[in-house]
């Protein structure tokens, strides 16, 4: 018999976190269909551009997701949502416990979400992690990929992060802040001079630097690479990462198979996009000397 918990602290609480393309649109495509009486959601803070029907669907977002003061508003002045917070967060302007008082009044919606298990598969998390852990029956995932396929494919990004299209860094003021030495209380006298590439270097290891440390350190944080998971299709790696979000160990080898499925089928097309853009050799070995501390950590040649 299936028990739902309404509320936010009785539920099972999932937060798959990175630095970014990794999947985690994919996981939550896919989860809600995979694994019984879960709610799974992609970076809630952001309205989805979904058609047809696309002013209903903008309505319908904002009204189930705190409304246009938490959407939108306040958003914009940099109060509200997952990004916001983890600049204030890292830049010593919250601490640990009024973080996690923002970000639960700010999903109070989930209250009202019929499951068991709530999954929120969010890079934006990246700055207060580790004080979701602080949530009682709360996991948290981390993925990683390896920076010279990750900066690669973030370079051949049209909307990539630090290029010509990227709004947040082009105006980084009040909620339109991109994440940047300067923005998060780092002094870093080079980065002006730092090319995209480099910027994106730096941003690889100081995120996942984080996520190193929590994963070694709690219980509850566990830290995946994204090429055991979506190219080797590691069976060890991929029972290990399900058993952290199946809490039904008797329908496990069921839902396996659904994902399975759903893996092979490569829902998120986005890692396969024509390359347009490489490394230099001067380039790559800018990557290795900013990342490569940290690459031998993760196993990465």
């Amino acid at each position: 018999m299936n028990i739902y918990k309404s509320n936010f602290d009785e539920k099972r609480k999932v937060f798959i976190v990175s630095v970014g393309r990794t999947g985690t649109r994919f996981f939550a495509e896919i989860l809600s269909q995979v694994i019984p009486d879960c709610y799974a959601v992609h970076e809630p803070d952001n309205i989805k551009i979904v058609k047809p029907n696309l002013i209903r669907n903008i309505i319908k977002q904002v009204k189930e997701r705190g409304g246009v003061a938490n959407l939108i508003l306040l958003k914009a002045l940099g109060l509200t949502g997952a990004r916001n917070l983890s600049l204030r967060r890292l830049s010593n302007r919250l601490d640990g416990q009024s973080v996690i008082n923002k970000f639960k009044a700010e999903r109070q919606w989930i209250e009202k979400i019929c499951c068991s298990t709530y999954m929120e598969s969010n890079h934006q998390l990246f700055g207060f992690s580790e004080d979701l852990l602080m949530l009682p029956n709360t996991t948290v995932i981390y993925l990683v990929r390896n920076p010279i396929d990750w900066i690669r494919s973030c370079m051949n990004f049209r909307y990539g992060w630090y290029g010509r299209r990227d709004l947040l860094a082009m105006v980084n003021l009040l909620g339109f802040k991109r994440i940047s030495p300067r923005n998060i209380g780092v002094v870093d006298t080079q980065w002006r001079e730092y090319s995209r590439c480099s910027k994106l270097a730096w941003l690889w290891n100081y995120v996942n630097s984080i996520f190193y440390k929590i994963s070694s350190s709690h219980r509850n944080g566990w830290l995946f690479r994204f090429e055991d998971i979506f190219i080797q299709k590691d069976d060890k790696t991929i029972h290990t990462f399900l058993n952290l979000l199946i809490d039904n160990k008797n329908t496990f080898e069921e839902n396996y198979k659904t994902f399975m499925r759903f893996l092979e089928v490569k829902i998120h097309s986005g890692y396969t996009r024509n390359i347009e853009w490489d490394f230099s050799p001067k380039e790559l070995n800018n990557v290795r000397k900013i990342c490569g501390s940290l690459m031998k950590k993760f196993d990465y040649s």
